[in-house]
This record gives C-alpha cells, sequence and structure tokens, in this order.
C-alpha cells in the first residue's frame, strides 16, 4: 500500500487564495473498489469550504516510483 499527498492553492468560484490538499492510496491490483482519494479545501480565512473522500469505483490510481 502506498499513500501519495499534494498541496496547493487555488481558486474556488473566482476566488483565489483557497488551500488543497489531496490524498491517495494505492492499495494494490486491481485498483477498482481498493483505492482511495480524499480532497480537502479551506477558504482564505481559514474556514473549511470542503472534505470528501471515497473508493474509486473506476480506474486505478497508479505509484510510478
Amino acid at each position: 500500500m502506498l499513500f501519495r499527498s499534494f498541496s496547493g492553492v487555488g481558486w474556488v468560484n473566482g476566488a483565489p487564495g483557497h488551500r488543497f490538499e489531496a490524498t491517495v492510496s494505492d492499495r494494490g491490483e486491481p485498483g477498482r473498489g481498493h483505492d482511495t482519494f480524499a480532497l480537502t479545501v479551506w477558504a482564505p480565512n481559514g474556514q473549511l469550504v470542503l472534505s470528501t473522500t471515497g473508493v474509486l469505483r473506476d480506474g486505478n490510481i497508479q505509484s510510478l516510483r
């Protein structure tokens, strides 16, 4: 199992300065029904805008080393 995270700053509805963090996990083959994805977004003032997680229904997260 392998986890990866990345983060950055972007726009939400045309407003700049929102921070985000995405985390993905490659939980082996086949990826469908096993791999996960999480996304969290904060407004410039630190207020939580979105937090969601899920298991991929289709597709496959692959970690390329």
